[in-house]
């Protein structure tokens, strides 16, 4: 497109770039251009490609092979060119794909590596180039730790003695004029406190102020949605049905990925920050099943009126030597009656159909609910408690397997149905996020400020991920409805979490949605997780008891004995 030509032309010899734009830009297609062009143009460069997004560096990395390879449908014109200045051996096309590090030099020994997004294992390297994709969400520590690679200047030369004695020292100004070190953060738009953001507003000034070392492109939804080429208008990759979707959908995420608005906390009072999610997120794909007798869930499940979500969300609990119990949200389960207009509630029967049907799929082939660790339910109104009647007695799966009931035994509506369902399972909890809500909202505020609950990074809307195999070998895969609707759910339900205000006395706040988002966004996600925190905590809770009872216990056999006429 010709807005790429610009910003390529634009970026091609300053130092400090940075470009945020649309979706559906060719962010990342522009970046393997550029280091494509790099490459073929100049010898000796090193160039560095990163990125802590999933393995947004390595998808990047395949990109240029299939550019090299000429395996872009897209773009059927495509030349050998770069593939025929790849160094390749007998034993390898020359594109590396080691685990630690994917690599492809050419023939002038200009080489592109990417790094892996474990800051301590990058340090101390120097670099022609650094490509920082999707910078708006790689961990800051990773671009503080590579912008260093940069810091040494090009031109640095030492003269050395004339070997043949004549006592002249070699004219370093006869060499010829070397490439600059340059680096470019590329993302779309994210958070207003993140490094993409603060380097967009320093390098926008001082590329104002005219100073030709910096250079900063803005490219909103506009652009692609009406590119040209070569001065003429081309059919655009991005759709305005697109972008009305997603404003309606998720407007702050909208508001990021196709206008570039970056995202403002909303001060003291938001008491779960964007910035403590973005470091919660993780490259994980939604997990719709077990994999094995090995693994423990919780689920919780909230049902709604018909004007909101009824939602299951499933945590995986992972249990570490040094951090004790974990999750990482692995699935959301949005019940709603696509096939009708509006998308209503399904019917009570069918929730609960999904509900068992869910707890038999994270369970797996184990004994009746061993692989799960808890099940909490929303019981904050009456209809929830007659959803809850339908699980007290056994009953069987779709083939013929019986199965026990659930029960809460604590729960005043239940006490007096222990009796009667005895072989009922005991780990079901009713709580009513209104009446427990401060203690649900403080102790879900400690885990994720605690780094203890995982996230899925944002879903970029591509429908694919990029894995890696049982060989060690990264593949790009098409991702599943349910894997895309689990992702979308998991979108919004970082919207809902820092939408939830803290408010009213300190010593007694209220949680909840400020009066401007009340009427424009739903909150039930937000309490699916706020429920599976409780078992969380619970179990770390229980976890701490364990240790610290077993370190007092007193060994009475190793006292001495005593004997007295002193009656006791």
């Amino acid at each position: 497109m010709d807005s790429q030509k610009i910003i390529l032309m634009n970026m091609w010899n300053t130092k400090y770039n940075c470009l945020t734009a649309s979706r559906n830009f060719g962010k990342s297609f522009l970046l393997v251009i550029f280091a494509a062009l790099k490459m073929l143009l100049y010898p000796n460069l090193k160039i560095y490609l990163i990125s802590s997004k999933g393995n947004q560096a390595i998808e990047t990395f395949l990109k240029l092979e299939d550019l090299a390879k000429q395996r872009i449908e897209s773009i059927p014109t495509l030349k050998d060119v770069f593939i025929s200045e790849v160094d390749a051996s007998a034993n390898s096309d020359g594109f590396t794909h080691d685990k630690g590090s994917h690599k492809v030099s050419v023939l002038n020994h200009s080489t592109l590596f990417t790094l892996n997004s474990i800051p301590d294992n990058v340090r101390g390297k120097r670099a022609s180039l650094l490509l920082i994709d999707e910078s708006g969400f790689t961990d800051e520590d990773l671009i503080n730790v590579c912008l260093p690679f940069i810091a040494q200047k090009a031109d640095f030369k030492m003269g050395v003695d004339d070997k043949f004695g004549t006592g002249e020292k070699f004219n370093i100004d006869i060499l010829k004029k070397p490439v600059p070190t340059q680096v470019i953060f590329s993302s779309s738009a994210s958070e207003s406190t993140h490094i993409h953001a603060h380097k967009y507003k320093e390098f926008a000034i001082k590329m104002l102020a005219g100073d030709s070392n910096y250079f900063v492109g803005d490219i909103p939804c506009e652009i692609p949605l009406h590119p040209m080429a070569d001065g003429e208008f081309v059919k655009p990759l991005l759709e305005q049905s697109e972008i009305d979707d997603m404003m309606k959908q998720n407007q702050q995420k909208g508001l990021r990925e196709f206008y570039n608005k970056f995202t403002t906390d909303g001060g003291d009072e938001q008491f779960i920050k964007w910035s403590k999610i973005r470091e919660c997120e993780k490259f994980t794909l939604p997990q719709l099943k077990t994999n094995g007798s090995d693994e423990f869930f919780a689920i919780s499940y909230d049902s709604a009126l018909q004007s909101d979500n009824s939602i299951i969300m499933v945590m995986k609990l992972i249990h570490d030597e040094v951090r004790g119990w974990y999750g990482q949200i692995v699935n959301i389960i949005n019940m709603k009656d696509h096939t009708k207009k509006g998308n209503i509630q399904l019917k009570s029967q069918d929730q609960i159909q999904i509900l068992k049907d869910t707890i038999l799929n994270y369970n797996g082939l184990s004994p009746d609910y061993k692989n799960i660790k808890g099940i909490a339910v929303d019981a904050g109104h009456a209809a929830m408690l007659v959803f809850l009647d339908f699980l007290l007695a056994d009953w069987k799966d779709k083939t013929g397997k019986k199965h026990k009931g659930l029960i809460d035994p604590n729960h005043p509506r239940y006490k007096n149905e222990v009796s009667k369902h005895r072989n009922a399972w005991r780990k079901l909890k009713a709580i009513s996020p209104h009446k427990d809500r401060k203690e649900l909202c403080e102790d879900l505020e400690s885990l994720v400020n605690d780094g203890l609950i995982e996230f899925p990074y944002e879903y970029d809307e591509k429908g694919t991920a990029t894995v890696e195999d049982e060989n060690g070998d990264f593949k790009i895969i098409d991702l599943t409805e349910s894997q895309i609707a689990s992702l979308k759910n998991m979108d919004y339900l970082k919207n809902e979490i820092t939408s939830i205000h803290r408010m009213g006395a300190i010593d007694n706040p209220n949680y909840g949605l400020p009066k401007n988002k009340i009427k424009k966004m739903h909150d039930d996600r937000f309490y699916a997780l706020a429920l599976l925190g409780n078992i969380l905590i619970n179990l770390r809770r229980d976890e701490q008891l364990k240790k610290s009872g077993s370190g007092n216990k007193i060994d009475i056999s190793k006292f001495k004995s005593c004997a007295t006429a002193v009656s006791f």
